[in-house]
């Protein structure tokens, strides 16, 4: 039911019954009638009147049935958790070398690469990544280690979840689970029941294959269910599994995932009950979804595939950087007029109709201002207050900052979940709003901004306003330093400019000197730096504080351009051994009671050509830097079709 309708049907039925005759009869007696006869024409005041409450009635009538009709109930995030991994699960980034050399697979330089992405992409030291990865052996990763990682990092969401709320797992209505590559039977949402042993009316969903953006899908969904079953509950459990995930071969367009992905987990819980409106934390506004699955090139750009030697990863493609500009701007098209102020619909709409009438009328262009003929972008600052970006990685983030004109504050949330947590996939925007709930606070009648993309390609926003002043302390985030962890972006940052600085000084000094180079004798190469000059510089390196790591322009004027980054880190920076999982006693009881599969085989799928691939592009997350000096320095750039060796 509608109230305000109700209220205006009884209105305008009353005024057509009663109100009307009256003021007509008063009309007849203080009016002349030459007056009311040049008004009303030829037909009486009487049959006017009648027409008059005929109209009336009909219109209660339309508003009485408009408010008895049944109305969607709102929706609610009553609260909602994320996965604080066990302190032994932490996986610094001086490990990523020994990690990838025990594998002896990956070529030495691709080793470099990968040491050299892990520093530059936006993570810090203190993100997670599960025991059975740790331990180098890959005979102790599988179904069941994979379920593992599930358990470990879900179960205790919702289990906190719970507990905050006070709902009890026989109220939830609905079980919805998110995880892109990993979709064991039984299914998630059915392990989710049935450990917390609901009831046989219990729902479930488990949403798989969706990428990156499947949480806001799964809330989506959660939604809809609400809209059609009142006073009813709704658990989200989103999730992306490192373990089953996890690249074991040498192809460097799908290492990269290994680099950036860590251990994940969240829970949402959702409701429309009457009861739960004040308590709730934030009403769901507008879940906005954009999808190019008819784009060939989009549809491909992320792809679960085959290597050559039949090993089983995720490969991107050059073109994902330009299909996720699209999705972005298909998304933003649809979402503006639901969310921006009138005055940027109206700028926007007057800078489209200007720039077509510039198109067909080329006298007007050629007097038109040159600001004029270039597509307004909305300020969508204006309509929002907090911003949860995914974690793709510090490209990403920089990316939408400028396009946004975001400040510092603003993807502070995002920048700290990648340092802290790293890629968490579809849980990412939640690790975000956490963030936001405990160091800055959310007041009531703020509106957060939830963005989030992945393969299909796909590009999602959920909107949300907070239902009252927000201040929560999350356990994931305990202990996190704000101050520095931006000692140590700052000082990226600055390294990363010095860097583009000196290869534009570079090529500037190369094309000057062209035409002379050709006439001149070829230089004789220069020695190779000795190692101990590079341990000199590496002290200074290392004695940065708050940094951990080889970074632009230390030596050499570019990482890349380093020697040999292998002896920039000390034998006291490596771990003694990978022999051993690294878990806590809790963690290492539950993980020896389940048994390990000593080998494994692996679904053979249709191998896919292996097209012409810039290797780390991966979603924006490599520096734009990185990808400039890739070929020239690292020269592993492109996978030719139907090569076997890389070039």
């Amino acid at each position: 039911m509608r109230p305000l309708a109700l209220v205006l049907a009884v209105a305008v039925g009353v005024a057509g019954s009663g109100y009307i005759p009256a003021v007509s009869q008063t009309l007849t007696n203080l009016v002349p009638k030459d007056v009311l006869t040049q008004f009303a024409g030829d037909l009486p005041l009487q049959q006017v009147t009648l027409s008059i409450n005929v109209l009336a009635g009909i219109a209660s009538l339309l508003l009485l049935a408009y408010a008895l009709l049944p109305s969607k109930p709102n929706v609610y995030v009553l609260d909602f958790s994320v996965h604080a991994h066990d302190p032994s699960w932490r996986f610094p980034r001086n490990r990523i070398r020994p990690l990838a050399e025990q594998s002896g697979k990956i070529l030495p330089e691709h080793v470099d690469f990968l040491e050299k992405i892990a520093y530059r992409t936006g993570l810090g030291d203190d993100t997670a990544v599960v025991p059975a990865i740790q331990s180098g052996d890959m005979t102790q990763t599988g179904m069941e280690a994979a379920r593992f990682e599930f358990a470990a990092t879900c179960f205790s969401c919702v289990e906190e979840l719970l507990q905050k709320t006070g709902v009890k797992a026989s109220q939830i209505n609905f079980v919805i689970t998110n995880s892109s590559l990993f979709n064991p039977t039984p299914s998630l949402s059915t392990t989710i029941m049935n450990h917390f042993k609901m009831g046989g009316n219990t729902k479930g969903y488990s949403l798989g294959g969706m990428g990156c953006s499947a949480g806001v899908i799964a809330i989506d969904l959660a939604r809809e269910m609400l809209e059609l079953y009142p006073n009813s509950y709704a658990l989200v459990v989103s999730h992306e599994n490192i373990t089953n995930a996890f690249y074991a071969g040498k192809d460097p367009s799908m290492l990269l995932i290994n680099c950036l992905f860590r251990a994940n987990g969240a829970a949402v819980l959702l409701t429309n009950k009457p009861r739960d409106t004040r308590r709730s934390k934030y009403w769901v506004k507008h879940i906005v979804r954009t999808n190019l699955a008819k784009d060939d090139v989009a549809f491909n750009c992320v792809m679960q595939t085959e290597d050559a030697e039949k090993l089983v990863g995720v490969r991107l493609t050059k073109d994902i950087v330009g299909v996720g500009t699209r999705a972005l701007q298909g998304n933003m098209t649809k979402l503006g007029p639901k969310v921006l102020p009138i005055s940027e619909q109206l700028l926007f709409a007057g800078n489209m109709v200007t720039r077509q009438l510039a198109r067909s009328v080329k006298p007007l262009k050629s007097i038109m201002p040159a600001a004029w003929s270039k597509p307004y972008i909305p300020a969508f600052k204006k309509a929002f207050d907090f911003y949860c970006i995914h974690t793709g990685g510090r490209g990403i983030i920089d990316g939408l900052e400028k396009e946004l004109k975001l400040t510092r504050p603003q993807v502070e949330p995002s920048r700290a979940s990648l340092f802290r947590f790293g890629n968490t996939s579809s849980t990412s925007v939640w690790y975000e709003l956490a963030y936001i709930e405990t160091f800055q606070g959310v007041a009531a009648g703020k509106r957060v901004w939830q963005l989030a993309f992945g393969s299909g390609f796909k590009f999602n926003s959920s909107v949300m306003i907070a239902n009252k002043s927000i201040t929560t302390a999350h356990k994931a985030w305990e202990g996190f330093d704000v101050a520095a962890m931006w000692v140590e972006l700052d000082q990226l940052e600055a390294s990363a400019k010095a860097a583009r600085a000196a290869k534009a000084a570079k090529a500037a000094a190369a094309a000057a000197g062209e035409t002379a180079a050709e006439a001149a004798p070829a230089a004789p190469e220069p020695e190779a730096v000795p190692v101990a000059a590079v341990r000199e510089e590496e002290e200074t390196v290392f004695a940065k504080p708050g940094f951990g790591g080889p970074a632009d322009g230390e030596i050499g004027g570019s990482a890349f351009e380093a020697p040999d980054i292998a002896e920039k880190i000390s034998d006291q920076d490596r771990p003694a051994s990978f022999s051993r999982p690294l878990m806590s006693q809790q963690f290492s009881q539950q993980y020896s009671q389940r048994p390990l599969m000593s080998s494994r085989s692996i679904r053979r799928m249709p191998s896919m050509s292996q097209r012409n691939s810039l290797v780390a592009i991966g979603s924006g997350c490599v520096p734009e830097e990185d990808l400039q000096h890739l070929q020239q320095d690292v020269d592993v750039e492109v996978i030719e079709e139907g090569d076997e060796a890389m070039h």
